[in-house]
């Protein structure tokens, strides 16, 4: 864990590195084309110059045009192509200088006194931006793409972390739940073989009830770690086969409501749907409603409050599981069908379970072509809306 954390700020270091010495290397790229325009405009002048006053241009009716034009072609020559202005000025006028203006003195014997020429830079700013515009591109473009694949690559971290996370959980809980069996199995086995304990017929029979259920127990927690396996191999195979879903669902319900009556809770069937004949495989969707509903009374207060109902829905069926327990939060919600995914519940090891059942659940419905989705309010209860297609 700390070395993912020491890894992604190393990451956004070199990131921030990068980006401030693409900053510098395009103001030093924009200085540097400054430099190579003010050397060209400075050679551009100094022959036009040169021609002015060899050529006599200053005796033509107007001597600043055809020194714009002398300077243009100039410029034109080293591919500079800058729109500006000149002035001519004498000494006496008062020159004032600004950022895009640059004075040359002009020497000619033909004049008495000096005479100035002043050029404005048109947007030299813009000018040469967009002479180095390609390669702002590209290092935009490389830092553009060096930062996506930095987030990528954090977040794929993140999710690494999260996973890692959730199987330490899993390997946790999943010793946790194998040990009490194999616990109980222990104790009732060194029992059964101490001759030197007198046990009677029924003590012998409750111990290997005992062994039984439990040996049975440890063989459903297997099986499941087993499924998972097979259905992330794609190796899981359903034989899908035409069932009445109400007759399904009721001898799923049937032990169920044993350990619902037990608590004193209430078990409401509503199995409403006018053709409940589908295409299912009985054993998974039976693990399936049962995985849901213990999950409803397992998160349900003392007395578990339970409603099962079916109704039509278009060319499909939905399925209808909803409690009035503890709820499920926003964040949580998102992520129940996840696989070890186990919410933020205070005591993991003493609440039961792999964070496995709700995958299974999500991967039984895949199955048969079904959906599942969850609607949940904290203190109020968790509803789960399973749709099947029918085929009558």
């Amino acid at each position: 864990m700390k070395n993912l954390a020491k890894l992604k700020i190393i990451l956004i270091s070199l990131l921030m590195g990068i980006v401030i010495l693409q900053g510098l290397w395009i103001y030093d790229a924009f200085t540097n084309r400054q430099s190579t325009l003010e050397i060209h405009i400075q050679n551009a002048v100094v022959h036009s110059l040169n021609h002015y006053c060899n050529d006599k241009i200053y005796l033509r009716s107007n001597p600043e045009k055809e020194l714009k034009l002398q300077i243009k072609t100039e410029l034109d020559y080293v591919n500079e192509y800058l729109d500006f202005e000149i002035e001519i000025i004498s000494n006496s006028e008062s020159i004032i200088n600004n950022k895009n203006s640059i004075m040359f003195e002009i020497e000619c014997e033909q004049f008495k006194q000096s005479q100035f020429l002043k050029i404005t830079l048109k947007a030299e700013d813009r000018y040469i931006l967009s002479s180095i515009i390609t390669w702002i591109g590209l290092s935009f473009l490389f830092i553009s793409l060096l930062s996506i694949f930095t987030t990528l690559y954090i977040r794929s971290l993140n999710i690494q972390k999260q996973m890692q996370k959730l199987k330490d959980e899993f390997i946790s809980s999943m010793t946790h739940e194998l040990k009490t069996p194999i616990s109980t199995i222990s104790v009732a086995s060194e029992i059964l073989k101490n001759k030197k304990v007198d046990l009677d017929k029924d003590k012998v029979i409750r111990y290997s009830e005992i062994i039984f259920e439990e040996n049975n127990r440890l063989k459903m927690l297997v099986d499941r770690v087993l499924q998972v396996s097979l259905f992330e191999s794609g190796k899981m195979k359903f034989d899908l086969q035409e069932h009445n879903l109400h007759d399904v669902i009721e001898s799923a319900l049937v032990p169920l409501s044993l350990i619902i009556n037990k608590r004193k809770g209430i078990l409401e069937e509503e199995l409403k749907a006018t053709a409940p004949i589908i295409l299912l495989d009985k054993t998974h969707f039976i693990n399936m409603i049962s995985n849901l509903i213990e999950n409803s009374i397992k998160y349900s207060n003392e007395r578990p409050h339970i409603k099962v109902s079916s109704i039509d829905y278009q060319t499909s069926i939905k399925i209808i599981i909803e409690d009035h327990g503890i709820g499920i939060s926003k964040e949580n919600l998102n992520h129940i069908f996840d696989k070890y995914y186990r919410g933020n519940i205070k005591n993991k090891l003493q609440s039961a379970g792999f964070g496995l059942g709700l995958f299974y659940v999500k991967q039984v419905t895949k199955g048969h072509q079904a959906t599942i989705s969850a609607e949940s309010t904290e203190s109020v209860g968790t509803k789960f809306i399973l749709t099947f297609p029918r085929i009558y």
